[in-house]
């Protein structure tokens, strides 16, 4: 038996502010749940990452201008 201080976790994603049936459909379907929960929401971690930060282009030579087409 779980905490009742757990209880909000376990409910439904409609019963947040903001979530309607729209929103929760998506989640239903991105979860793979029937109906998402909170719990399974903040368990749902990302699989991989992509780093968009700026790079130097070391391999560039100084003595030839970049250009782009």
């Amino acid at each position: 038996m779980r905490p009742s201080l757990l209880d909000p976790l376990f409910a439904a994603l409609t019963g947040l502010p903001g979530i309607g049936s729209k929103l929760a459909r998506l989640f239903a379907r991105l979860l793979d749940r029937e109906a998402p929960r909170l719990i399974d929401l903040l368990f749902h971690l990302p699989s991989g990452t992509i780093d968009r930060r700026a790079r130097l282009i070391r391999f560039m030579r100084a003595t030839r201008p970049a250009t782009s087409r």
